[in-house]
């Protein structure tokens, strides 16, 4: 089981050679969250540091946007105001953020991963089995 990363860095710096994968699960709704935000620097700062860690970002677009008077649809199934699919647009602009900040950084961009959780659901029979069972069990209503 993996660690969760503490806001304080120079207590993270230290151990950043035992870190092999920091996840982030971002909302696909909008801009980046501070908190997202500082999450994924700080990742890259540990990357810089140990050329084994690797950064996976998934985007839930299965969430609900809070941000939109509380519509229950799910992000990949919202457009912005452009027409676009709002996840479709978070996936690139994730893509192309991170690539430039692990630049800035001097980290190889192939260690970061960055998929939709959609995309991962439909590759995983095992992951729908176990949520179909949970969701069918009384304990799961």
């Amino acid at each position: 089981m993996g660690q969760i990363i503490r806001r304080n860095i120079q207590e993270l710096l230290p151990r950043a050679d035992s870190i092999e994968l920091i996840a982030q699960g971002p909302t696909s709704s909008g801009p980046f969250h501070p908190g997202t935000l500082n999450t994924l620097l700080t990742a890259l700062l540990v990357m810089s540091q140990n050329s084994h860690t690797r950064l996976d970002v998934m985007l839930m677009d299965q969430d609900f946007s809070y941000q939109d008077n509380m519509s229950f649809v799910p992000v990949k199934y919202r457009e912005n105001l452009s027409g676009r699919n709002l996840t479709d647009v978070a996936y690139e602009e994730s893509v192309t953020a991170l690539s430039e900040m692990s630049h800035f950084y001097g980290v190889d961009p192939s260690r970061i991963t960055v998929t939709r959780f959609s995309d991962y659901v439909k590759g995983n029979n095992e992951l729908v089995n176990i949520v179909n069972a949970l969701l069918r069990s009384h304990e799961g209503r």
